[in-house]
């Protein structure tokens, strides 16, 4: 929940005798964009650039070898906690590793799972792993928005447990084995056995208060996801 993301803007002069774009200009943009302020708990992960413009000419996605006077860059900054970050290399190091970069989880995901075409067109890529659910935005081959929430599965199990009165694990294996989103999703609305603890003996519940009970965090959660994408 710690990461952030911001849209910057930015520009170098060209110099050279024949005002051809390299990448060296490209490194100059990006040097410039490092030195913005963010909090001093923050620092900055990744920067994307979203498009270029050469001479107030938008929609250009390289401009290496083209030729202008002033080179402008529509940036994706993503800014991440410092201590997270230092947690995260410190539990990599005392497990005998070294971290080589880091990467926002989204856009790993999305080199997995997206194709070329489906971020050029346009695309929303929803990640619900068990602490968060990340969301990436892609449009015209590039990220236009990143957000991590702090609902996931993990919430789903917890609300099983606190309406059932169960322990953690039994309610994940009720989750998978017999969970639905939404109640029309329900294929047949079938008892399920709940395990006594302690003093208290074995129950019954159907299938369809247990998706009640999942599909009022599903809603809060695409709530939520629908909000940062509008």
């Amino acid at each position: 929940e710690h990461i952030t993301s911001m849209r910057h803007r930015n520009y170098v002069t060209i110099s050279n005798p024949d005002h051809e774009i390299t990448k060296a200009d490209l490194e100059r943009l990006e040097e410039d964009v490092r030195t913005i302020r963010v909090p001093s708990d923050r620092q900055i992960l990744h920067i994307i650039p979203e498009e270029f413009s050469i001479d107030h000419q938008p929609g250009i996605e390289n401009p290496i070898g083209m030729s202008g006077m002033r080179l402008e860059a529509s940036n994706h900054v993503v800014l991440a906690s410092i201590p997270a970050m230092q947690n995260i290399k410190k539990s990599v190091d005392r497990a005998g590793f070294q971290i080589r970069e880091y990467i926002l989880q989204p856009l790993a995901s999305s080199v997995s799972v997206l194709e070329d075409s489906e971020k050029d067109l346009g695309v929303a890529l929803i990640d619900i792993g068990g602490g968060t659910t990340d969301i990436a935005i892609f449009h015209k081959r590039t990220i236009k928005h990143s957000k991590v929430i702090g609902v996931a599965g993990n919430q789903v199990t917890n609300d099983i447990r606190e309406s059932l009165g169960i322990i953690s694990d039994e309610a994940e294996i009720l989750k998978k084995e017999y969970g639905y989103a939404t109640e029309s999703a329900i294929i047949k609305d079938e008892d399920i056995l709940i395990k006594g603890v302690g003093a208290r003996g074995n129950t019954k519940i159907p299938v369809s208060l247990l998706t009640q009970i999942i599909s009022l965090r599903m809603r809060e959660l695409f709530t939520l996801v629908d909000n940062e994408i509008r």
